[in-house]
């Protein structure tokens, strides 16, 4: 089975920032998780302004919830054995600090840049757009991880009823 995975962090550098928030879908686009999870409790202190404010997702909206850890072997569990779809699955599995038990990794970014053939790495947003996606139809809004899974979902698959092959594959961080 084919499932789709998007993060929301406290930034850019896996694995330095951490988790704030995960979303695994499965391929008729029910949830497996969605939910915001605790980071590291250095990013309780000190906050992450820069990313906050691409997802509005703030230390105080985590500070009850699951440690990032406890989600990621939730999903470690969940992905065993499966196809797994990512926009931009170097930079969201860096955030995994245990390899992933899973089938394969497909990266829809890279898929995408060579789908639509005239773009180096496109942004979700923009690939969602060029098939019609309707953010607001779906429900879920952009920068959240439900939101960009669903959104990924819908490129992955719209790209694969017009002839994608279902690739590329992606060396998992560090390999």
């Amino acid at each position: 089975m084919t499932l789709y995975l998007d993060t929301e962090t406290t930034g850019l550098r896996p694995p330095h920032d951490d988790l704030v928030e995960v979303a695994l879908i499965d391929a008729r686009g029910e949830r497996l998780i969605d939910e915001v999870c605790r980071p590291a409790e250095r990013w309780m202190r000190s906050g992450w302004p820069e990313a906050q404010g691409i997802h509005g997702i703030a230390p105080e909206h985590v500070a009850d919830a699951r440690p990032a850890d406890a989600v990621r072997a939730d999903v470690a569990d969940l992905v065993a054995g499966e196809d797994l779809v990512i926009y931009n699955a170097r930079f969201d599995l860096g955030f995994f600090e245990s390899q992933l038990p899973i089938a394969s990794a497909h990266c829809a970014m890279l898929a995408a840049e060579r789908f639509f053939a005239w773009y180096k790495w496109p942004k979700l947003i923009e690939a969602a757009g060029w098939i019609g996606y309707d953010w607001d139809a779906a429900g879920n809004p952009p920068h959240r991880a439900a939101g960009d899974a669903l959104a990924a979902r819908a490129v992955w698959q719209h790209m694969c009823a017009h002839g994608w092959p279902g690739g590329p594959h992606v060396a998992r961080p560090g390999a």
